[in-house]
């Protein structure tokens, strides 16, 4: 046992957080998808910068329809407790806000990053604010400048100065077509961001 996390087969202690080991044979694209969809958060390391992000990823973001925690890298002291969401109105959005409340109601901080044009267009950053509020959860939202960098740099960017641990927004919430011609934050985020990014698409 390590972090409180017991080894045992799932449904085995259903009051307490436990770990099981999984082997499948299969593509591991394949297996993602399917057995993704059973599990309550899914965690994968952050590729190497390549373009478009591996498969897998993509699988568990595209055909899960559940949380997905992208990890950096480097080594994490911790996750949870100075949150930023991305923030522009979408679906996939309002999905991840929604996968986050436990998270969002133990963090010291909370900050809603958004953009001058996605305040003047429903549902606002400040309306966000409202609905947290309902849930117990205090938040404060942060414009951003996104007049001298693209919005991707400018939510990444902004997440460091604020000593951000954990960064929470909808993943692909283009087109997919429209996201393979023109790029777009997901595939920003997946290849450069050094903080931990909690997506749902």
């Amino acid at each position: 046992m390590r972090n409180g996390v017991s080894m045992a087969r799932r449904g085995e202690h259903p009051a307490q957080p436990s770990a099981d080991w999984l082997v499948e044979t299969g593509s591991q694209t394949e297996l993602v998808a399917q057995l993704g969809r059973l599990a309550d958060l899914i965690i994968v390391a952050r590729p190497e910068r390549v373009s478009p992000p591996p498969k897998t990823i993509d699988a568990a973001l595209r055909e899960t329809g559940r949380p997905v925690l992208i990890l950096p890298p480097r080594t994490v002291d911790s996750i949870g407790h100075r949150i930023v969401i991305g923030w522009n109105g979408s679906k996939e959005a309002a999905q991840a806000v929604a996968a986050a409340r436990p998270i969002l109601r133990k963090a010291s901080t909370v900050t809603v990053l958004t953009t001058d044009k996605r305040q003047r267009r429903r549902p606002s950053g400040d309306e966000l604010l409202t609905y947290l509020s309902c849930h117990g959860i205090a938040a404060s939202v942060s414009v951003m400048n996104t007049r001298t960098r693209s919005v991707p740099e400018a939510l990444l960017a902004t997440a460091v100065e604020l000593d951000a641990d954990l960064l929470v927004m909808g993943g692909y919430s283009r087109h997919r077509l429209r996201e393979v011609i023109m790029g777009g934050v997901t595939r920003y985020l997946l290849a450069e961001s050094d903080i931990p990014v909690m997506m749902v698409h």
